[in-house]
């Protein structure tokens, strides 16, 4: 898949068939390489999805050892926005559902910063917790933060 594409671009650029290519030639082949590279954002949510894609690839294949991957037919990765949620403190936070079709398209949401953003973060990321203890844990955290304010003596 990806390394016919790599040998086929070191034959075209290797004109004298020699096997090797000078670092002028190699800069030009990463520069034409780099141009193609659509490079996804290096956020939680492009990792989890590649993290299921990986392992989704693992369990199909019949041979853990087999470097053929042509044969297997393995479909490429496509990344699914579903949107963007941060948390910029002090009871704020942005967030920005646009392009996560086709739901929330529906519904022509637009961009919501401030307190609301912030609560509605603070589910999301309550819900990401696995267990009865760390989200009791969190709770009476956010409870006391608000309360006495964050902690700095520490840092």
């Amino acid at each position: 898949m990806f390394s016919k594409k790599v040998e086929k671009a070191f034959e075209e650029a290797d004109k004298e068939k020699s096997g090797y290519l000078t670092l002028a030639t190699l800069r030009s082949i990463l520069e034409k390489a780099d141009q193609k590279i659509r490079a996804l954002p290096a956020t939680a949510q492009v990792a989890s999805q590649e993290g299921r894609y990986v392992a989704n690839l693992l369990n199909q294949l019949p041979d853990i050892r087999s470097t053929d991957f042509q044969q297997q037919n393995l479909k490429p990765f496509l990344y699914k926005h579903m949107g963007s949620l941060a948390y910029v403190g002090g009871d704020e936070a942005v967030f920005d559902f646009t392009g996560s079709k086709p739901l929330l398209d529906l519904v022509d949401l637009k961009p919501l910063s401030g307190r609301s953003a912030a609560y509605l973060w603070k589910s999301f990321y309550f819900t990401e917790m696995f267990t009865g203890r760390t989200k009791t844990l969190l709770a009476f955290d956010w409870v006391r933060t608000h309360i006495f304010g964050r902690d700095i003596s520490r840092y």
